[in-house]
């Protein structure tokens, strides 16, 4: 894993090795580009889904509980349980256009199979016939956290070759903020950049046994 203190500086020796590009980088100029380019990865990341930026929440509800508020985190949710018993059924989404919501007090209760969302809250119509510790479990998917300070590390699934693009996408960027958008690594960046996106597509890819012929 690496810092983005480590990481700036590993830009910052990279531009400065020829006059040409050498420059006034102001901190949060730099921090600015590198969080840009972060983004950059971490879009394309989240648009192949596969496995990337998923994450595993469990809550505690309660009997009756009619809403619940989905994590800040959460940027679209790929899958809703609940525990039935000794294992975890799968919720299935369901919009209620045409049922009528059951008030809050009336005491109607069910076995948790469906929910629907409204301004970031998941709501259960009826009540949650159940509740307890870990009850409810989410799978979502989420963005990279924001880098707040030198000592933030990249999250560990950032593999080498996304490590490296951030290296010359961030130089490309601070490049152009002194009027010199055409570099002489846009090929080494475009060349990380296609790495890259084959080790985000081949994140869920399967081995293959090797038949045995003995």
């Amino acid at each position: 894993m690496i810092t983005r203190g480590e990481l700036k500086g590993q830009i910052l020796r990279f531009l400065n090795k020829t006059s040409q590009y050498r420059g006034f980088y102001d901190d949060d100029k730099i921090n600015d580009a590198i969080q840009e380019a972060l983004d950059f990865v971490a879009v394309e990341m989240f648009q192949a889904n596969e496995g990337w930026q998923l994450k595993l929440a469990e809550f505690d509800t309660t009997a009756g509980q009619v809403t619940f508020d989905i994590p800040f985190s959460a940027s679209m949710i790929k899958e809703v349980r609940y525990l039935y018993g000794n294992f975890y059924g799968v919720m299935a989404y369901d919009d209620a256009n045409s049922r009528s919501q059951v008030s809050i007090g009336s005491g109607e209760r069910q076995f948790a199979s469906s929910y629907r969302i409204v301004d970031n809250r998941m709501y259960f119509n009826p009540g949650l016939g159940e509740g307890g510790p870990k009850y409810l479990q989410i799978e979502y998917m989420t963005y990279p956290k924001t880098l707040m300070s030198d000592t933030d590390y990249l999250e560990s699934h950032f593999d080498p070759c996304m490590t490296n693009f951030l290296k010359y996408r961030t130089a490309t960027i601070l490049s152009a903020s002194l009027e010199k958008p055409i570099v002489p690594w846009a090929g080494i960046e475009s060349s990380w950049y296609s790495k890259l996106v084959t080790v985000v597509n081949r994140r869920n890819m399967q081995s293959i046994p090797i038949r045995n012929f003995m």
